[in-house]
């Protein structure tokens, strides 16, 4: 359950970038935060804090009530998400602690995890807070750091979930094979994190081609940024090329894990635990050409957000259904 409220959480994150509703609660009200404004005069309270922040003065000074009460909602229940999601977690963990449950190991384990959970809110309010006093939208970097937070939790309650559901049996593999699929969850991880910063930097929304950018491979004012470092984060040319980059690296060493191992499986789960990663593959590569293509749609942008996670934890379960040969 907890696996599923952090992918929820994600994919809801996600959705406050794209509709452009994260920065409409202008504060971080831990208790008194669980209800919504309950009257009209509270709703103007909150609208009018808006109204002071920079989105609101250079952006979407148009805006009226009913349009900022519907961004207003969609980060609303984001922070409710992540209210219920550390409860799911904390009130289990805490009642099986005292029933004395847990070994000493899977309560360490278990407590760093729950820390994490709390770190993230923190994150979360730290990233919100980069987009309320001189900028029009959160830190390209806080957002990174949000969602490589959420995906290190999704990873850690994943590999838990898959130890209390253990397989039976695990597929012997040598360093070799182990090392590959080790290297393909690392390159996975990092695709997320440069999705963050195509995010972060509305990249999406230029070079909407493919497979070129703008008729060229190799797009030019790749390095037009000084210091040359910076281009890697904040020039959307560079921040989109290093997207595209990454993912035809998964391609090459995904595609070859699976022709290196399916013929060599001999463990019906695990060789399904493999189709099932070739498949989402795939399936998460049309998802973000069709996203480049059409601008972004918001559906379509959740989708290939959602694919992101379900291709890292496709990875991390082949990852732990199989064991290095001694």
């Amino acid at each position: 359950l907890c696996v599923v409220m952090v992918i929820l959480m994600t994919i809801v994150g996600g959705l406050t970038r794209l509709t452009g509703s994260g920065l409409s609660i202008t504060e971080w009200q831990v208790i008194s935060g669980i209800l919504p404004p309950l009257s009209q005069e509270s709703w103007y309270e909150m609208f009018d804090k808006y109204r002071l922040t920079p989105e609101f003065i250079n952006i979407n000074y148009n805006m009226k009530l009913e349009e900022f009460k519907s961004i207003f909602m969609v980060e609303y229940i984001h922070r409710i998400l992540g209210r219920l999601t550390g409860l799911i977690l904390a009130l289990p963990f805490f009642y099986f602690s005292l029933k004395k449950y847990f070994s000493k190991t899977q309560f360490f384990q278990l407590l760093f995890i729950l820390l994490l959970v709390g770190l993230q809110g923190f994150i979360g309010w730290y990233m919100v807070k980069s987009g309320l006093v001189s900028r029009t939208s959160v830190s390209p970097y806080r957002l990174a750091l949000h969602l490589s937070m959420a995906v290190i939790i999704y990873g850690l309650l994943l590999w838990k979930a898959l130890n209390h559901n253990s397989y039976n049996q695990k597929q012997t593999v040598n360093k070799s094979i182990y090392n590959h699929m080790l290297l393909g969850l690392v390159v996975i991880f990092i695709q997320i994190i440069s999705g963050a910063f195509v995010a972060g930097n509305d990249a999406g929304l230029v070079y909407n081609s493919f497979p070129m950018m703008d008729g060229e491979l190799i797009p030019e004012g790749l390095w037009s940024i000084n210091p040359w470092y910076l281009n890697i984060f904040e020039n959307i040319t560079m921040v989109q090329f290093n997207h595209r980059l990454i993912a035809l690296i998964i391609l090459v060493i995904l595609s070859s894990l699976y022709f290196r191992t399916i013929n060599q499986f001999n463990i019906g789960l695990t060789k399904t635990s493999m189709k099932i990663m070739l498949l989402m593959l795939f399936l998460q590569g049309s998802l973000g050409i069709i996203t480049l293509l059409y601008q972004v749609p918001i559906i379509v942008a959740s989708l290939h957000q959602l694919g992101a996670l379900l291709l890292f934890g496709s990875m991390l379960n082949i990852l732990y259904s199989c064991k290095k040969d001694k």
